[in-house]
């Protein structure tokens, strides 16, 4: 007796690209996740813009830039409200603002993911950045 082809796949087969398709929306959906959204890079912006104004402000009253360990303090009568905390960043470490160890005037600072989240500061310039890499 002569069997004739019977067309689809079997079971095993839709199986393995069922499991290669929740594979792939698993990935996507982390990722996903990991992204701060359009809002939180813009409230991170403002916050960044309206410190940086505030340095700038104390610069332009003491003609020198506070010290980073200081700076929240320093800034305090400067700011409307309190010294936020960015909304982007690793979770992690408590402090608010980290110290960029380069002294050099001419660059500005480099965030240090592996310190954590906040703020990082340069005292010998002014620089202010979030602390996460782009």
């Amino acid at each position: 007796m002569k069997h004739g082809w019977r067309g689809g796949f079997s079971w095993v087969e839709g199986l393995i690209v069922l499991l290669i398709l929740g594979a792939l929306m698993t990935a996507a959906a982390a990722r996903r996740t990991e992204r701060p959204s359009r809002g939180e890079r813009e409230a991170a912006r403002r916050q960044l813009q309206v410190l940086r104004d505030a340095i700038a402000m104390y610069h332009g009253r003491y003609a020198e830039y506070p010290s980073a360990g200081g700076l929240p303090g320093a800034l305090a009568p400067l700011l409307d409200g309190p010294f936020p905390a960015p909304g982007l960043g690793r979770n992690g470490d408590s402090r608010l603002v980290h110290d960029d160890p380069d002294n050099d005037p001419k660059t500005p600072a480099f965030p240090d993911v592996s310190s954590g989240r906040g703020w990082v500061y340069k005292s010998t310039n002014g620089s202010l950045q979030i602390n996460c890499l782009p």
